[in-house]
């Protein structure tokens, strides 16, 4: 199907409906800990959102693995929440409803051409820093001085892959 859609130069959602969606859907299953989402339509939460100049950016990826509920239980989310008295629903940058209370373990950014590289990313950069933002937020012992995880996220095009770790930064962005 790679083949095919680089062949008839496909754009970016034909690519993840014929090749992207089933190859992550296959990876991802057989693991019993881990769902890969379409999450192309996943806005961002107002208190998720990274400030810029007194504006705020919101930039989407387009698939995102979350946890199953055997590693974090969703009445342990919603009783975090619940304890923080959180004003913002769910423990991601997102609204979602299958981001909700499940962790985001991975976030993947397709593209058709090459040439939207630095688009790729600067959408995982923003989208990445505001899970920084609500991890932060919500983190287990606030008071903590831990650092936070370093968070793998992928970059794909034309079934070329490209694995990068996104490194928490004090101001919120990401390197």
């Amino acid at each position: 199907m790679a083949v095919e859609c680089e062949d008839d130069t496909e754009a970016e959602p034909a690519w993840n409906c014929d090749v992207h969606s089933p190859l992550f859907s296959l990876a991802f299953r057989r693991s019993g800990r881990a769902n890969c989402k379409n999450i192309t339509t996943a806005k961002m939460s107002a208190a998720a959102k990274i400030r810029v100049d007194d504006r705020a950016i919101e930039k989407l990826v387009d698939f995102g693995v979350t946890l199953n509920e055997s590693i974090v239980a969703e009445k342990d989310v919603v009783d975090r929440l619940r304890q923080l008295r959180a004003k913002t629903v769910g423990i991601n940058q997102s609204i979602y409803a299958p981001l909700l209370y499940r962790p985001l373990a991975l976030s993947i950014e397709t593209k058709a051409s090459s040439s939207d590289d630095d688009e790729a990313h600067a959408q995982l950069s923003v989208w990445t820093a505001s899970q920084f933002k609500m991890l932060r937020r919500y983190r287990w012992e606030p008071t903590s001085l831990k650092p936070l995880p370093t968070l793998p996220i992928i970059s794909t095009c034309k079934g070329s892959f490209v694995l990068h770790f996104a490194i928490p930064q004090e101001n919120e962005m990401v390197s």
